[in-house]
Parts: structure tokens; C-alpha cells; sequence
């Protein structure tokens, strides 16, 4: 019974470890905590088992082949991992995506038992078990395990039992153990190569079987490299030329990256010096990690721990095989260093950690990006499309139809879908270009199927009512998202911490300006509120204004609304509320909320903007503000917040634009001006002229016009000045001008105030 004590053990390990990881796996993966890259691996399989293609899939398309259109793609091209051909009769037996999620973990935790005839060789049973064990608990490793499902999560078993099998010279089992680990990735070969180098510079000889390895190890390596790089070249995106791979070394971010890295790939096995020459086989994997373009710290929560931990595990033992603690300290002292380091370093540095996985994962890739409302209203729209059907889907909800042979990530050239279905919460709609693919939609054919929580449905062809129309649910934007994959506002000043504050880093503005921006999150149409949380501090009266909050369309460059605050509004040195409402006439709009200063004595702090969907009715009335920094200027100047003609200005357009779009109806646009002084001309001669133009059929269209003369204006004082016009079909292109016919006056300009009727949609 004794004799199989270690096995029993080991056993348990593996089964603990693969159910621990399959459930968090699972949960993370319906949560959609993963990127599209999990969607390669799932697709690859499925094609495979159920569509006889070869590892076919979609979703790395958008990097390999020209963007804009899509076209699946063998998964060799991306990587020349044949090994997923294993996964294969295992998810035909049981169709699901828990089936992958399950091996995941399963291969992960399998490459301890390596791990362990590897020490129980060099060190013994129970320093072996022991060991192992460290190896297993390896923060890295977790990472791994939950990050998305490449085919590296094979490399730490197949390495080390390739290396297992050459140490006890079982060359029947080498060879095979050997191909199976070639075939994982194109890098694999150069760590089995660096391992049989080692062995060559620690033994001074290199057997026949050794050279042989050694030979198609690295043929293998070089040979898919250039396969892979000559079907869809990319070396070039990922790669540092040599100058820059040099500017690494006296870059300080870049140094403290690599030292963090190297703490955490190292702390678990902190209670004893790794000497060994066998470190040396890590040499492939640093080498690529110094010129890979996106190598930081935060890189610990991709695949990193399968490439390099079997080689790390190595030196670890041939140190530990040497280590004077061995003879010096009882093995019962070894055991509790053991214990404690691992312990500790487990609790802070794993993903797995009560310290961390509240949280999301800690390092392991991502936080999970959504509530379970908004998972909730994701499913409810899944639930509506067919599963044959051709679906262009935004990440990350393509994972969850990864599973089928007609998804999606970048619209495929010759094959319209029938669904495109994408995420307004989500910040990858802007990235990965949905806005444009919308756009493109709306104008070839395609209706709103669904709305819900903001996840809107696209069908080809449709042209009824929404099947599933629900509101969007509150959205709040900050300096600092609480993930990666949410929005946030953006800023040309410092982002400053303030407990007080909801979001804890604030946006600090003290110069006038533009305060902050963005961040460009598409709204559907309705109506919405909009609470813009923010203090103030410094000399300001009650009737000053302190700050204007602009709403704008960025795609019509036209202004939505327009908050001003004024110094009654706020509190000093308190934060408060300020709201109002505005409404969206289009299936969808990209909004920019932009804050700009005016006082120069206040300093404003913006905590958030809270946005609550009220309704999805369609506005019966149109009102903006155009602001000068909207507009052109051709004589004449900016000054504050202001346009202004001076008198030693020439004749012709004083200001110009902004160009925006106008749906159909009848407008209302007020002229904001003051005239300081009048030019030497009668009184019934016109000095100035304001129009409405808009551009159509390749010509200037005037829709309104009015001349003033001096009788016409009060010198010294605002005045608005009052054009009508009507729209009998949208328009883009809309522009409001000035120009002076003589010059000799001096002109401000404030803004002009849109109010209209709409008499329907477009």
C-alpha cells in the first residue's frame, strides 16, 4: 500500500487540479472573461469533427488576411499546431464546449506526472512528490490554465516527458514523445533544441540519437516558421527590429517589466538557488520575449507559463539535486520551507487566489466584463439566432458562437451574413470596426432585429418591428473603467486620485479648454439622461459660467445638447449632480461627451457620467448648440470662447460650418452676435450677412439669408438673430456662415441655437 502512496497521491493532485480549473474555466468562459482567440481553437475542433474541414475557422482572419473582409482559414497557417488533431475524436464523442474547456485543464494538470518521474529520478520519491507539487501550484501555471485555450497548453506535458524519456535513455518512447511535442507549435523544437545543448555544454558529448533530436528539432522549427510566415507574412507585426530590440536594454519601463517577470516565473521556488546550467535552456524563450513588440508584465496572464515553466522545472531540480540544503536541513525542515514559500506565494501571485479571483482572475488575461443582467440580455438574442446561420459577431459574445461553422469576427468577402450582431457596452465595437460594418449594414438591406441592454441584432433582409426591443441599462463612464473591456472617458490633463470621489481617480482641469473627451460609445435611438458628476474649486461667482458639457454626434459632427454650469450649480469643494436630457433620431449614434472650461479661475474635478436610458420613442423636436470651436475661420479670429471680426479683418466669409447632418423638418437657426461697432455706411446699407446653406447635387443650396445693417443691431449687447428654414429630406453637409461685404466693424460671435420639428425619421 505504501509503495503506491505516491501515486495516489499524484493522482489526486490531477483530479483536484482538473476540477478546481474546469470550473472556473466553464464559469469564465459563459461569463465571456476570454478574448476571440479561445474562438480559434473552439472552431478549428468543430469544422474538423462535424464539417470535414482542417482545422477551419474565422477568427483569426482579421490579422492574416486584408481587413475589411474575412475569409476562414486553417489554423496552421496561424500556428502549425497539428496536435489539436488529438481534440478532435474527443469533442465529436461529446459536441460541447465544456468538452475543450475540460481537456484544458486536464492536459494542463497531466504534465505533472512528468514533472514527477522527472524529480522522483534525479531527487527521489518524496523530494519528487514534493517538488512536483510546487510545480503544479505554480502561479504561472494557473495563468496559463485560464487564460484562452492555445495549443501550448499541450507543451509542459509533451516536453517533459520528452525530456523524462532521453534522461532514462527509454529512446522507443523518446521518438514518439519527441514528435508530439514538434507538432504542438512551430517554437516547440527550438526549446527541445535548447535542452539537448545544454546537455552538450554540461557533458561535453553529444550522442548520435542527441544530434539526430537536436537536427529535427530545429529543421521542424524553421521549416513551419517560414511555412506559416510565407502563407500569410506577419513576422513584422510582432517582431522588434534589432535597434529597437536594443533601446529595450536602457528602456526603465521595459527593465522593471522583465524584473517583475522574472519574480513571478521564480518566487515559487524562492527556498533554494536554481544553479544550474540547464537555466540555459530558457535562452529561446528570453530571446523571443526581448523582441516581441507587446512583452510586459501583464503578458504572465496569456500562454507564457507553458513555454517556459517545463524548462524553468528542469534547472529547478538539477538546483535542487545539487543544493547544499539537501545535506544540511532535515528533510522534514525542507518540507516546511517548502510549504510556507509556496503557500505565500500561491496566495499573492495566483488567479486562483481567494486574494484575486473576487476580482475576476487576478493576472490570468482578463476581469469578466459584464454583470449577469447583460449576460442575461446577450443570451436572450443568441436564443434568436438559427444555429446554420452566417453570423458576423463582436467580440467577445463570438466566443459563444464559436462552435459553428458560419461565425464570424470580420465581415466575409463574398458570403453576406444573415445576423450581425455586436455589443454597444462593449469598447471592441470601435476596435474592431463595427461602426463602419453597421453603417455599411443600414445601407445594404439590413433591419433591426433585436435590441436588448444594448446588444443590437442585424437581419439581412428584415424589415418588420423588432422582435426584442429593450431599453439599454444604466452606463457609466469614468477616467478609470473597472475593466479592459468597458469605456472610459479620456483626457488631455492628469488623471488624479480622490477618495472622495465614486471613481476614485478623477479628471483634473485647471486650464480652460477641453477638459475631456469621448469616448465615442455608439447610443441607440431614444431618449436618454445624462448626470454629469464633477466639483469645483477656486473664485467664481454664482452667475459665472464654469464649464460647458457638449453631447456630440461625432460621425455628423453635430451637437445632441449642451449643459452649462454655472457657479450656483456647484458647491465648493463638493461634488454634485448635474443633468439634463437629449434624444437620438438613428438606429444609432456615436457620442462624444465633451467638457470645456471657460473659467480661469476654477478648477474642475469630473468624477463620472452616468447615462440612463429613458425611452426608445422618437423625438418629435430637434435642439443643439453650435459652439465656435466647431467652425471654420476665415477672416477673423478666435479669442476664448469666442469668434472675433476686428475692424483691420478683410472682407468675405468672417466663420464657416460645422457641416452636419439635419433630418427632415422644419428649423429654426439663431445667430448668437455682438456688434462693438458699426462701419461708416448708411443706415439702410447691409454690412454683414448670415445664411443656411447645404450642399446637394454637387452645388451650394441657400435655404436662408439675412442681411443686417446698422439699424438692424443694438451696439454692445447679444442679439439673437433668427433664420427659418425646412428640410424636405435628410441632408448632410448643412452649414451656417458669416460674411462681411465691407469691413470696419468689429463682431462677436457666441453660437448658434438649432430648434426644429421633425416631421418623420429617416
Amino acid at each position: 500500500m505504501r509503495r503506491h502512496m505516491y501515486t495516489l497521491a499524484l493522482l489526486s493532485e490531477v483530479i483536484v487540479y482538473t476540477y478546481i480549473f474546469s470550473v472556473i474555466l466553464i464559469d469564465r468562459f459563459y461569463k465571456l472573461a476570454f478574448a476571440e482567440d479561445i474562438g480559434e481553437t473552439i472552431q478549428a475542433v468543430h469544422t474538423t469533427a462535424f464539417h470535414g474541414r482542417l482545422l477551419e475557422q474565422a477568427f483569426s482572419t482579421g490579422l492574416y488576411v486584408n481587413l475589411g473582409y474575412a475569409e476562414r482559414i486553417s489554423y496552421l497557417i496561424v500556428h502549425f499546431s497539428p496536435i489539436l488533431f488529438l481534440l478532435v475524436p474527443f469533442y465529436y464523442l461529446i459536441p460541447k464546449v465544456e468538452t475543450l474547456l475540460v481537456l484544458k485543464a486536464l492536459i494542463t494538470s497531466l504534465s505533472v506526472v512528468p514533472a514527477y518521474l522527472l524529480a522522483k529520478a534525479r531527487i527521489g520519491k518524496k523530494i519528487g512528490l514534493l517538488v512536483a507539487t510546487v510545480y503544479l501550484l505554480h502561479p504561472a501555471l494557473h495563468a496559463s490554465t485560464l487564460a484562452n485555450w492555445p495549443p501550448n497548453t499541450f507543451l509542459p506535458l509533451f516536453l517533459l516527458l520528452t525530456i523524462y524519456f532521453r534522461l532514462i535513455s527509454n529512446w522507443k518512447a523518446f521518438w514518439p514523445s519527441l514528435v508530439l511535442t514538434l507538432m504542438v507549435h512551430e517554437f516547440a523544437g527550438l526549446l527541445v533544441a535548447a535542452y539537448l545543448f545544454t546537455e552538450f555544454l554540461i557533458y561535453r558529448q553529444l550522442s548520435r540519437r542527441d544530434a539526430i533530436a537536436f537536427a529535427v528539432s530545429v529543421t521542424w522549427s524553421i521549416s513551419t516558421w517560414l511555412f506559416i510566415n510565407t502563407v500569410s507574412p506577419r513576422i513584422a507585426t510582432y517582431t522588434l527590429s534589432i535597434p529597437e530590440i536594443l533601446s529595450r536594454f536602457v528602456d526603465p519601463a521595459f527593465l522593471l517589466h522583465a524584473i517583475g517577470f522574472a519574480v513571478y516565473a521564480l518566487a515559487p521556488f524562492a527556498f533554494v538557488p536554481i544553479k544550474s546550467w540547464y537555466i540555459l535552456s530558457l535562452m529561446p524563450y528570453v530571446l523571443w520575449a526581448i523582441s516581441f513588440k507587446y512583452f510586459d508584465i501583464a503578458a504572465i496572464g496569456w500562454h507564457n507559463g507553458y513555454y517556459y515553466l517545463a524548462s524553468l522545472y528542469v534547472a529547478f531540480v538539477d538546483g535542487l539535486r545539487k543544493a547544499t540544503l539537501r545535506t544540511i536541513y532535515t528533510t522534514y525542515t525542507i518540507y516546511k520551507i517548502v510549504v510556507l514559500v509556496v503557500i505565500v506565494t500561491t496566495l499573492i501571485l495566483s488567479p486562483v487566489s481567494p486574494l484575486t479571483l473576487p476580482k475576476g482572475a487576478g493576472p490570468a488575461y482578463s476581469d469578466t466584463p459584464y454583470g449577469p443582467e447583460h449576460i442575461g440580455a446577450i443570451n436572450e438574442v443568441l436564443n434568436l439566432i438559427p444555429r446554420d446561420a452566417v453570423v458576423v459577431a463582436q467580440s467577445p459574445i463570438s466566443i459563444l458562437l464559436a462552435d459553428r461553422i458560419g461565425t464570424y469576427v470580420y465581415m466575409p468577402r463574398d458570403n453576406p451574413p444573415d445576423y450581425i450582431l455586436l455589443d454597444f457596452k462593449n469598447v471592441l465595437f470601435r476596435t474592431h470596426k463595427f461602426d463602419e460594418i453597421v453603417d455599411r449594414a443600414l445601407n445594404e438591406g439590413y433591419g433591426v432585429y433585436a435590441f436588448n441592454d444594448g446588444v443590437l441584432l442585424l437581419k439581412k433582409g428584415y424589415r418588420g418591428e423588432p422582435v426584442l426591443l429593450k431599453l439599454m441599462s444604466e452606463v457609466v463612464l469614468m477616467p478609470q473603467p473597472p475593466t479592459t473591456w468597458t469605456w472610459r472617458l479620456d483626457a488631455p490633463h492628469h488623471k488624479v486620485l480622490d477618495p472622495g470621489s465614486y471613481s476614485n481617480f478623477v479628471i483634473k482641469c485647471q486650464a480652460n479648454g477641453i477638459c475631456w473627451f469621448g469616448p465615442y460609445i455608439p447610443l441607440f435611438q431614444g431618449t436618454y439622461e445624462i448626470v454629469v458628476r464633477l466639483r469645483a474649486e477656486g473664485e467664481f461667482g454664482e452667475d459665472d459660467d464654469i464649464l460647458n458639457v457638449v453631447v456630440a454626434d461625432i460621425s455628423k459632427q453635430r451637437v445632441i445638447a449642451n449643459i452649462p454650469v454655472h457657479g450656483n450649480n456647484v458647491k465648493e469643494g463638493k461634488y454634485v449632480d448635474i443633468s439634463t436630457t437629449f434624444s437620438l433620431d438613428d438606429i444609432y449614434t456615436r457620442i462624444e461627451f465633451i467638457g470645456i472650461k471657460v473659467k480661469s479661475e476654477a478648477t474642475v474635478y469630473l468624477d463620472y457620467i452616468r447615462l440612463r436610458h429613458l425611452n426608445l420613442e422618437k423625438p418629435k423636436t430637434y435642439n443643439v448648440v453650435l459652439y465656435p470651436f466647431m467652425f471654420n475661420v476665415e477672416h477673423g479670429e478666435k479669442e476664448d470662447n469666442f469668434i472675433v471680426h476686428k475692424s483691420e479683418h478683410e472682407e468675405g466669409v468672417f466663420f464657416f460650418g460645422p457641416f452636419i447632418s439635419l433630418n427632415r423638418g422644419s428649423y429654426k437657426a439663431t445667430f448668437w452676435i455682438k456688434v462693438v461697432s458699426t462701419p461708416s455706411l448708411s443706415s439702410n446699407k447691409p454690412f454683414l450677412i448670415l445664411d443656411v446653406t447645404r450642399a446637394r447635387n454637387g452645388s451650394i443650396e441657400v435655404l436662408a439669408e439675412k442681411a443686417l445693417t446698422s439699424r438692424d443691431v443694438e451696439v454692445g449687447k447679444w442679439q439673437p438673430i433668427t433664420l427659418q428654414f425646412t428640410l424636405d429630406e435628410p441632408s448632410g453637409l448643412m452649414e451656417f456662415r458669416c460674411r462681411y461685404i465691407v469691413t470696419g466693424a468689429n463682431v462677436y460671435f457666441l453660437k448658434v441655437d438649432i430648434d426644429g420639428n421633425l416631421s418623420e425619421w429617416s
